[in-house]
């Protein structure tokens, strides 16, 4: 709706700049003529209307606007109530593979405002590119001892294993020094909850997330979903569902946030607002029980 009635505000300028120019055009033509007059009257009297619907409609653009502001600030206040104790003193990592900073923060702080502990943040940089091949090339021989027929899935599997299986081997610190991942946090005990922060603005890393799912599996992590903003660019919501974990893809939503923290306590689904969605929000928060919760 928001986004109509700014086209429509466009459109309306649109049409005085034309207005203003036919007046123009038609006074050289016109000019001191009676016909000039009636046309011109005209002229003013759809001026004077499309100028009155213009600011109806900024006005109602400005109440949207307040009123999505007002809801956004009452789930900023409702989110940590709903989902207050729900991951108690559960270890959780996060791994993204997009570039939506903002994604990472709205995942930390739902999943803090349940109680849970996030162990460790780690960036993957988009080794698909062809700027990091050498650097890839180099660290897989590094991790796998002079082997690597597929340097990609090599990285991905020391990432994966460092995070959900055992304490890392060293393998991070080398990977972090080439730029091939960025991080933050403790990785000497293991993490089995794993939250996936995709999306990116420009170009994908599908095959690295179909990987990476792989080899969290593979490394034992029990409960993985992924999660990215409504507006990413490029999604990787449905190579994730592809590989049959719980996705979000409205983080940057209160609901969003409400939503991975239901998935990460065991109520998977495919949780968002685009097509790849089955629900808005988990069954749990429609149900008798959750309800009493609030009489």
């Amino acid at each position: 709706m928001l986004i109509d009635l700014r086209l429509h505000l466009i459109t309306l300028v649109a049409v005085f700049l034309a207005l203003a120019v036919g007046i123009a055009v038609g006074s050289t033509f016109l000019a001191g003529s009676s016909v000039e007059r009636q046309v011109a009257r005209g002229l003013e009297r759809e001026f004077g209307k499309l100028r009155k619907e213009n600011e109806t409609q900024k006005a109602a653009i400005s109440e949207i606007t307040e009123r999505l502001k007002q809801t956004s600030e009452f789930g900023d206040i409702a989110v940590p109530v709903i989902v207050q104790g729900r991951l108690s003193h559960r270890r959780m990592a996060i791994i993204q593979t997009g570039d939506y900073p903002e994604a990472v923060q709205n995942a930390v702080s739902a999943l803090e405002y349940a109680g849970a502990q996030v162990v460790s943040i780690t960036t993957i940089s988009n080794i698909e590119s062809a700027d990091f091949n050498d650097r890839v090339l180099q660290a897989a021989k590094n991790i796998s001892g002079g082997k690597a027929k597929d340097p990609q899935s090599v990285i991905l599997k020391a990432v994966a294993e460092s995070i959900a299986l055992s304490p890392d081997e060293g393998y991070m610190g080398m990977l972090e020094q080439k730029g091939i991942i960025s991080r933050s946090g403790f990785y000497l005990r293991r993490a089995g909850s794993i939250v996936l922060v995709g999306g990116s603005k420009e170009g994908g890393s599908r095959r690295t997330n179909l990987l990476l799912v792989e080899k969290l599996k593979a490394a034992g992590a029990t409960n993985i979903v992924g999660v990215e903003q409504c507006d990413a660019a490029v999604s990787y919501i449905v190579d994730y569902q592809r590989e049959g974990i719980s996705t979000v893809d409205h983080i940057d939503l209160p609901m969003g946030q409400v939503s991975l923290v239901f998935a990460m306590s065991g109520e998977a689904g495919n949780y968002g607002v685009r097509r790849s969605a089955d629900r808005l929000l988990p069954a749990y928060l429609e149900s008798a029980e959750w309800q009493k919760t609030f009489r």
